[in-house]
């Protein structure tokens, strides 16, 4: 079956949006099984391994960049996926997955915000309609409709961790637009990936009670993936 390059996109997009929703009642059970920097440093690992796979698969060839550049996309990816995950993983140990996608539904207003104050110019007529008509509409669908869970909706420390992430994640979808003009995706994506993982296993050093390992070894896999039925 062949499909045009729209109809890929989109089922693409469709694809990225299953799996980027998902994350947050997934990863809120996850906690119940291992800490926060373990999980992310795992799901660091994971990616950043399978991308090293199948990059040598498909004999990607390693991008020219100068030291300035590779300073750059680093510091981008260390701040942007690093940042977000950490922030995300961490508050949902304190609020629930629903306000975590709440919070997370800010980003691409926040990404508008930030391309604004770079550029100094104001948002166009046409991104405020677009973004006011996509918040409303996840608002719509995190609510089911009931105003009263919006009105009720109480900030607490994770969800100020949640929002940090989350203007880290912005900042990082704006300067990739400048970074993607000399770099690949797929290698900037695993240096991204790589370098969450270098940030969060230094963090995972220093802090006592975080044991990757042996938190995997003992936890249970369903607990991870599915809701552990006795909690």
């Amino acid at each position: 079956m062949n499909f045009s390059a729209n109809t890929k996109a989109i089922l693409l997009l469709l694809l990225c949006a299953f799996f980027w929703g998902s994350c947050f009642p997934i990863g809120k059970h996850a906690l119940n099984q291992v800490h926060a920097l373990t999980l992310v440093f795992w799901r660091f690992s994971i990616a950043a391994i399978c991308l090293a796979i199948y990059l040598k698969i498909i004999n990607s060839a390693k991008p020219s960049l100068t030291f300035n550049q590779w300073a750059w996309v680093i510091i981008v990816s260390a701040v942007g996926v690093g940042g977000l995950n950490l922030g995300l993983f961490t508050g949902l140990e304190h609020t629930s997955a629903a306000n975590g996608s709440l919070i997370m539904a800010l980003s691409p207003l926040a990404t508008s915000l930030i391309s604004s104050v770079a550029k100094r110019s104001m948002p166009t007529a046409a991104q405020c309609f677009s973004l006011i008509v996509s918040l409303s509409g996840v608002l719509l669908v995190i609510t089911n409709g009931d105003l009263a869970v919006l009105l009720n909706m109480q900030i607490n420390a994770g969800d100020k961790m949640i929002f940090l992430g989350m203007l880290a994640w912005s900042s990082y979808t704006y300067f990739s637009q400048g970074i993607n003009q000399y770099m690949p995706v797929l290698p900037y994506t695993f240096v991204s990936m790589l370098s969450g993982a270098t940030i969060i296993s230094l963090m995972c050093l220093v802090t006592a009670n975080v044991h990757p390992l042996s938190e995997l070894s003992n936890s249970s896999m369903v607990g991870i993936i599915l809701r552990d039925p006795q909690k």
